[in-house]
């Protein structure tokens, strides 16, 4: 069954799907689905977007003070609270919210990319940038990308729960609610978990609706009724997809963060094989006042988050299936200002963990007062002879891991920056 048709039956019954852009894929770009030569399967790609402008000081590039005579400290807290999953690792935490909890348990998962350039300090631009790895306006984002690569016309390709979702109409983006509808349209046999008949006399009506339909698609012989007849089939095979579906979401209610509900539908969609990508989203980090309080508290939803993400990942044995982004809009200002807060800094951090990324590293850095390094566009070893990096390069990196590089759809919408060919290990 189409997308069309899988909406179709959604609004007929009154499933809670909201879809943004119409449909122009498949048929402006020709897409074909990924790695179908090797008849493997791409990874689902979730994007985390934590909105506001997180402090990666606060976070994975850690800056404490000396003591507290150290005169405008970048954080307050120490230079000897930092932490360090383990003597070998490069990975350093911050000593806020949840972050030991976090890094701790996956850092031998994590790629930890600091000192990135956004160049901006404005919200709507570090997003899309961030997730597109484009500064101007107009750009998809690369989950969008992805998947109108992968196949356009899945029913719940790309579903979103806000951050960056620009799709220039490669694929629609989905918005889902009223789940408990699914179980309705898939298995209206159902009365709750109770069938409605024996399963013998189940079997029976199967089998006549089947033979019903054989029937009425041989005596029509307009093309329009025929058309209809197929259609019906289309709707009857839809409701297996959104039984799959169904049969796929855990109980919402055993999750206790937003990041870990969004991640489990998205997780589900990609096993029933409906979903390509997703955003997932939190908030709070913009922290103009009371920057420790609030940024801690931001912080300990989002890596709380990710840690029950990713334990219903490991869950499903699902490691070498799934990559997982985490971004923000940009980064905080070095400084604290007269309401103790921080204010909009263009440097930031990037996460991924996942399929195919080489974990325990850190690659790239800022100096004590924040600025981007420079590093070798070969090695990643720090260069002042070589590039800051920025969201243009670990996009370009990102259509090279997942085959859209080679797509018409990259050429249309070019990045200023080629890939770092070893960024993912």
């Amino acid at each position: 069954m189409n997308r069309r048709e899988f909406f179709k039956l959604a609004g007929l019954t009154g499933l809670g799907l909201s879809v943004g852009e119409q449909v122009f894929g498949g048929a402006l770009w020709g897409t074909q689905p990924l790695y179908a030569q090797s008849g493997s399967r791409a990874p689902l790609f979730l994007s985390v977007h934590a909105g506001g402008g997180w402090d990666p000081t606060s976070l994975c590039d850690p800056k404490g003070r000396e003591s507290e005579e150290s005169p405008d400290p970048v954080n307050h807290f120490f230079v000897d609270q930092i932490g360090t999953p383990s003597a070998s690792s490069p990975i350093q935490w911050a000593p806020m919210g949840a972050n030991a909890a976090f890094f701790n348990a996956h850092y031998d998962k994590l790629l930890v990319i600091n000192g990135v350039d956004t160049s901006t300090n404005n919200h709507n631009t570090g997003t899309r940038y961030v997730n597109s790895g484009l500064l101007e306006e107009g750009h998809p984002a690369f989950g969008a990308m992805l998947t109108a690569n992968v196949d356009a016309q899945l029913p719940l390709g790309y579903i979103t729960n806000g951050g960056y979702d620009i799709t220039r109409g490669l694929v629609p983006r989905t918005r889902l609610g009223q789940l408990g509808v699914i179980s309705k349209i898939a298995e209206p046999d159902l009365d709750g978990e109770r069938p409605y008949h024996l399963d013998e006399v189940q079997a029976h009506l199967d089998e006549h609706r089947r033979a019903r339909l054989e029937r009425l698609s041989f005596t029509k012989s307009i093309p329009k009724l025929r058309q209809s007849v197929t259609r019906l089939g289309e709707i009857r095979n839809g409701q297996n997809e959104l039984k799959r579906l169904k049969e796929n979401i855990p109980d919402l209610n055993a999750f206790s963060t937003g990041l870990g509900q969004q991640g489990a539908i998205a997780l589900a969609g990609y096993r029933a094989g409906l979903t390509a990508a997703a955003n997932l989203s939190t908030g709070g980090f913009d922290t103009h006042g009371n920057h420790d309080v609030n940024q801690a508290n931001a912080m300990d939803r989002l890596t709380s988050g990710l840690m029950e993400l990713w334990s219903e990942v490991e869950r499903l044995g699902m490691e070498d299936e799934v990559v997982l982004m985490v971004t923000s809009d940009f980064g905080r200002t070095p400084r604290y200002n007269d309401g103790n807060g921080k204010d909009h800094w263009p440097i930031t951090s990037v996460l991924f963990m996942g399929a195919g990324v080489v974990g325990n590293r850190v690659v790239g850095a800022s100096d004590p007062g924040v600025h981007s390094l420079h590093v070798n566009p070969l090695t990643l070893a720090l260069d002042p002879s070589g590039v800051k990096i920025t969201p243009a390069h670990i996009h370009a990196s990102l259509r090279a891991k997942f085959g859209v590089d080679t797509n018409p759809i990259s050429a249309h919408y070019p990045l200023q920056e080629s890939p770092l060919p070893t960024l993912f290990g």
